[in-house]
């Protein structure tokens, strides 16, 4: 499965926060945000590939089928798209390893809705849901190929950087 990859070291920063945000969503009415139930893998891979190609987003295309509906049918696991004039414009996933700590594994917007407002909506709303039954932390990572703007966003959003570290990550070839 992993034959179109390379290997890369990557800078990877780690941010969390530790105070919840209490900041009220409000969606316009164009912006839906919906639990996606995980009944459609081919659905949840064209999602992922079309946020996550232009950033080198590999982490779910190097597992089988299997492994991947394993992970999504997890409860600890849960995936929200954005719905845009009732199109999907994007999504986040999070995993909640326990009570006191909930991972933002992925967020993330298409490309053509990227620079109007959806993806600060996303990421508050991202926040908002890992907050709900999580006691201490949410934490998330960015990389050196993300966005340029990631971590300015997610720092102003009340994250904070607790490390940083050099890892091995498989990109496309």
């Amino acid at each position: 499965m992993t034959d179109n990859y390379i290997e890369k070291e990557v800078k990877t920063y780690y941010l969390q926060m530790t105070t919840p945000q209490t900041e009220e969503i409000i969606l316009p009415k164009e912006v839906e945000i919906q639990k996606y139930l995980n009944e459609d893998i081919n659905f949840y891979k064209e999602m992922y590939i079309a946020v996550g190609k232009k950033w080198g987003w590999t982490g779910r295309l190097i597992i089988s089928d299997t492994e991947l509906k394993t992970i999504l049918l997890n409860a600890k696991d849960e995936v929200f798209i954005i719905y845009v004039n009732q199109n999907p414009a994007g999504f986040f996933e999070i995993i909640r390893h326990n009570q006191d700590e909930t991972e933002i594994v992925y967020i993330g917007l298409k490309e053509e809705y990227i620079g109007k407002g959806y993806g600060k909506l996303l990421l508050q709303y991202a926040i908002k849901t890992a907050w709900t039954n999580t006691n201490k932390r949410i934490w998330l990572h960015t990389c050196e190929y993300d966005h340029q703007d990631a971590i300015k966003t997610y720092l102003k959003a009340g994250f904070y950087l607790y490390k940083n570290t050099i890892e091995h990550e498989l990109y496309p070839k």
